[in-house]
């Protein structure tokens, strides 16, 4: 099928496109936007084609600063979903049925990759509907709370025929599908208000189809009007299939597949995933001793990207900068960590060059700032440059390079950057810091938050564990019982994904004073293949037995959460308007004690305690040897 649509693109164009797209539009029966195929390509078409631009070209590590074609490289993805494995073009029809769907996955997984091919498959075939592609990182600047003004103004320019007003009609009529690329990198500090705004978006349009992108994140268990779709890690087929497809020089591809079954079984953890992919063939033209640890693997992808020039003969460059490789090392290293800690991932010519300047102080670094840009985008391809903006080839190159600024180069704010750092659990700059320096990641973070919560740490029995980690993480179960009555009464007319109709839907949140330590910590042990995974999700039969019938006819939501050292459920978050007596309380006491919720709670809490108690013995061994020996 892609194919088919490379075929249609080649022959039809943008301009032919479009005008497929405008005259299925104005054949809809009903629509709310009155306007004729000419002003509705007119209006549109500025915001059509730059999404067709980024759609059909995108810069990759392997050739510079050179664009590729998105659908000669692309492959075929398959995604889990209500842990079944599907296949895009099933997912793709689940979308196009109207559903609202998130899409999540690693870093580098393809998410974004599949949004393009989407974005395409609706440009040539859009069934009278309008396709919009937005990159969520631009609600940054937005400083108002309306999301439908955002959309509006990103969207269509100054002066056009199509009114606001007209425009939200139609929104809310769900003649346009809106994809949204990159929750995740929305500013930590502003996701929980875009989240609501999102929701919203999606709760006062009903017959919108929203497609979003992010990495992992529990917030979207609460999604429930959304289907969620995770990426699939690639086979060794499709991974052998994305280097053929590679556009890079064909003597080295070729020496990297003749080895690739034996690649794939030493380090299938790189050629599943996209990103690490290329990287790998990047790094195997350099070296083809391949280092099992991830933050290896960065250093040695940096040193192949330094020293292309060397590889290929189809790679011409030379460096703008006086900077020998150790000094380019550290000020990149500077460059990446003050812009992760200002949550810059996006920039001006001015922004950019402010950045580097403000890297360039710390060792008063003579070189030029254009140099250096010039740099990191045409020479090593860490950053890229789309129409007036520049970002970073990938994310992943920003937050290793912060890794390694803080393991290795900084010395100072240790203590407060871990601090900071420890809200983006979802982020890998943590646990490539444990990886690469784990003494300075026990001293500065473990230790002193193992003090802060010694009690839990070095707790001397399991009674009352639940409770005590519970509290401390603030988790709170919500059961949403209304949307499960909405939907057993045939109340509920919104489109939901299949299968769903009978579930309760619960969410989890975790908001304690301990939260971020316990996500920062779990993201660390998961790196490390030291967090025994367990499924989060509540079995349905268990939560229908757990909540009493008359409460799931009356009740909104019930909270299950602990106050007082006591496992409490009320249909208040604060207890102060709570319908549940005490005695069906003590039951469903005793039946939480039987669920997966309950049990992913506990198993987290002790595997919490476990490592935190191994990374203090750790550091204390490690500290009486040196004792010992100097």
């Amino acid at each position: 099928m892609v194919a088919e649509l490379i075929a249609e693109i080649a022959k039809q164009g943008f301009a032919g496109l479009l005008s497929n797209l405008a005259s299925d539009y104005i054949k809809r029966p009903k629509r709310e936007i009155k306007h004729d195929a000419a002003t509705i390509k007119s209006d549109f078409s500025d915001h059509l084609k730059v999404t067709f631009n980024k759609c059909t070209k995108v810069k990759t590590i392997l050739n510079g600063d050179q664009a590729s074609e998105t659908l000669s490289i692309y492959v075929d993805q398959t995604f889990r979903i209500n842990r079944q494995s599907k296949d895009q073009y099933s997912l793709i029809e689940h979308i196009r049925a109207g559903h609202s769907t998130v899409i999540l996955g690693a870093g580098g997984g393809g998410k974004s990759m599949f949004m393009r091919y989407l974005w395409h498959s609706y440009f040539e075939r859009a069934d009278g509907h309008i396709p919009f592609f937005l990159e969520l990182r631009h609600l940054n600047t937005l400083t108002h709370n309306s999301i439908e003004d955002f959309i509006y103004h990103s969207i269509l320019k100054t002066g056009s025929k199509i009114s606001q007003n007209d425009f939200s009609k139609a929104l809310k009529a769900g003649e346009f599908i809106l994809f949204l690329d990159g929750f995740d990198e929305i500013n930590f500090d502003s996701r929980d208000r875009f989240q609501l705004l999102i929701l919203e978006l999606q709760e006062s349009n009903p017959e919108l189809t929203i497609v979003l992108t992010s990495r992992p994140d529990e917030r979207f268990m609460g999604w429930e009007n959304f289907t969620k779709a995770t990426v699939e890690a690639l086979d060794k087929d499709r991974s052998e299939l994305l280097i053929e497809r590679a556009d890079y020089d064909p003597e080295l591809k070729a020496k990297f597949l003749s080895k690739f079954d034996r690649l794939y079984k030493l380090h299938r953890d790189f050629l599943s995933n996209p990103l690490l992919a290329y990287m790998m063939l990047v790094s195997f033209s350099y070296n083809p001793d391949i280092p099992r640890r991830m933050f290896q693997f960065y250093e040695q992808a940096f040193e192949a990207l330094y020293h292309r020039h060397d590889l290929t003969k189809n790679f011409k460059r030379k460096f703008h900068c006086s900077l020998d490789k150790f000094e380019f090392l550290r000020l990149t290293s500077y460059f990446c960590l003050k812009t992760y800690y200002d949550e810059q991932i996006e920039f001006s010519r001015n922004d950019i060059l402010e950045a580097i300047e403000d890297a360039k102080s710390i060792e008063k670094h003579s070189v030029g700032a254009d140099d250096f840009l010039s740099d990191l985008t045409m020479s090593v391809c860490l950053l890229k440059l789309e129409g007036l903006t520049y970002t970073f080839t990938h994310r992943s190159f920003q937050e290793y390079f912060a890794a390694y600024c803080i393991s290795r180069v900084a010395s100072r704010n240790i203590e407060a950057m871990f601090s900071k750092f420890s809200k983006r659990f979802e982020d890998s700059v943590l646990p490539m810091v444990a990886d690469i320096n784990p003494d300075l990641f026990r001293e500065k973070y473990i230790l002193p938050n193992a003090k802060k919560f010694k009690s839990l740490i070095d707790r001397k029995t399991e009674s009352k564990l639940y409770e005590s980690f519970s509290s401390r993480v603030g988790a709170v179960f919500t059961v949403h019982v209304y949307a499960h009555r909405k939907r057993r009464d045939g109340i509920e007319k919104r489109k939901r994904p299949p299968g769903i109709d009978d579930r309760i839907p619960v969410t989890l949140t975790l908001d304690g004073e301990m939260s971020d330590f316990y996500k920062a910590v779990r993201s660390v042990a998961s790196d490390q293949d030291r967090l025994d995974r367990t499924d989060s999700e509540a079995d349905d039969e268990q939560v229908l037995d757990l909540i009493r019938s008359e409460y799931i006819d009356v009740a909104e939501r019930i909270y299950i959460f602990v106050a007082d050292g006591k496992i409490r459920f009320s249909s208040s978050r604060d207890l102060s308007e709570n319908i549940v007596n005490a005695e069906d309380e003590d039951f469903m006491r005793d039946e939480f004690k039987k669920t997966l919720m309950y049990s992913f709670i506990l198993t987290n809490a002790k595997m919490f305690i476990e490592f935190v108690r191994q990374e203090r013995e750790a550091y204390k061994r490690v500290s009486g040897a040196f004792s010992d020996l100097f």
